[in-house]
């Protein structure tokens, strides 16, 4: 392949190889005695990932974690189970699982976990489903962990993956999971594809995002904890302390910036010839500061190179907003996630939530 550097041309000869695909994308210490972990996503290696995460953070003097589930989609269910093993004395129950045509397999904790003194906080959001739900409802369940956020996605299905004659792989529901306190949290489903899958934005129209929805609480749906705790079935896992969206930074012109993609290439190339100039992403915290008119110079960026329409009033209203972001994704191109999240953190509302219910 021909490509441009620097201003010159050059051929290059790309060899294919294989690039592991992180799903523990960050994971560092808050402060002396608070680790954060942020789980991407369920794969087959993200217990071993997780494991890693632990134990580094364990050695820095971790005493208490904040576990990032926000935005995860869910995957494989045994990385779920094991993970959740990680915080829980022997014989726990993790999960259970039920369907009209496989049997009903139980799964329990095994003890010895590297996190069953460290005080948990979990975050959620409505885009967490599937596996982050056996977690979170796990270590809810089990009273090991509170949950901060706001109602998950509601997925409690199991698929069976079947290997086909052709090559080709068929994924069937066999079962639905059930929580240690026997609650079922898949959403309910009418028949109709297009209500089911607009759920999140029903959710947004009446309101739940902002107050808890008082309509789901009902007696029918209500489940005890080990230690006694009320929690709730239904559709999701419902926090035990409710954050509503922050719609601080909601403006038309930053959330067309935001989806363009414009806040990645600027970055790539604000970096070029300074990821040496800073020891440690802790360094760039403190002393990083924006060049004059960055912000206007990045509107015209987006403009010429992804078609967003400069707006003068628009970056007014967003300049804070698109700063931080900008110093963000700038992170994440030198750190890569940890960056990213390390920047992020500081002013995600969430974030400083439950590191303030930690410090209690």
């Amino acid at each position: 392949v021909k490509v441009t550097r620097n201003g010159q041309f050059k051929n290059l000869k790309i060899i294919r190889g294989s690039i592991p695909i992180p799903s523990v994308t960050a994971a560092y210490m808050l402060n002396s005695t608070t680790g954060f972990i942020h789980i991407e996503s369920f794969s087959v290696t993200t217990s071993f990932e997780f494991k890693k995460a632990s134990i580094e953070l364990l050695q820095k003097g971790m005493t208490k974690l904040i576990l990032d589930l926000r935005n995860n989609g869910g995957g494989v269910l045994s990385s779920a189970v094991e993970i959740a093993d990680e915080f829980l004395p022997k014989g726990m129950k993790i999960l259970e699982t039920k369907g009209e045509n496989s049997k009903t397999q139980v799964y329990s904790s095994t003890g010895g976990g590297l996190l069953e003194r460290i005080e948990t906080d979990v975050l959620i959001n409505q885009y967490s489903a599937s596996a982050s739900e056996i977690l979170a409802g796990a270590l809810q369940d089990n009273d090991k962990a509170k949950i901060f956020g706001r109602r998950s996605f509601g997925k409690g299905l199991v698929q069976g993956d079947f290997n086909l004659r052709d090559g080709s792989n068929l994924r069937l529901t066999v079962a639905r999971y059930y929580t240690p306190s026997g609650r079922c949290i898949q959403k309910e489903y009418n028949g109709n594809m297009d209500d089911y899958y607009s759920d999140n934005y029903e959710r947004m129209l009446n309101g739940e995002l902002f107050a808890p929805d008082s309509t789901l609480f009902v007696d029918s749906l209500k489940f005890k904890t080990r230690k006694g705790r009320t929690v709730y079935g239904g559709g999701g896992i419902m926090p035990d302390v409710f954050i509503p969206l922050d719609t601080t930074d909601n403006a038309e012109y930053y959330n067309r910036l935001r989806f363009s993609g414009a806040f990645q290439a600027f970055a790539f190339d604000f970096v070029n010839g300074k990821r040496n100039e800073w020891k440690s992403v802790n360094e760039f915290s403190t002393s990083f500061k924006f060049p004059t008119n960055t912000a206007t110079k990045f509107g015209k960026f987006a403009e010429e190179n992804f078609a967003v329409p400069f707006s003068s009033t628009g970056l007014q209203i967003s300049k804070k907003a698109i700063e931080k972001t900008l110093k963000a994704e700038i992170a994440r191109q030198i750190w890569l996630e940890k960056g990213f999240f390390f920047i992020q953190n500081q002013n995600d509302p969430e974030v400083q939530i439950v590191l303030k219910d930690l410090a209690k």
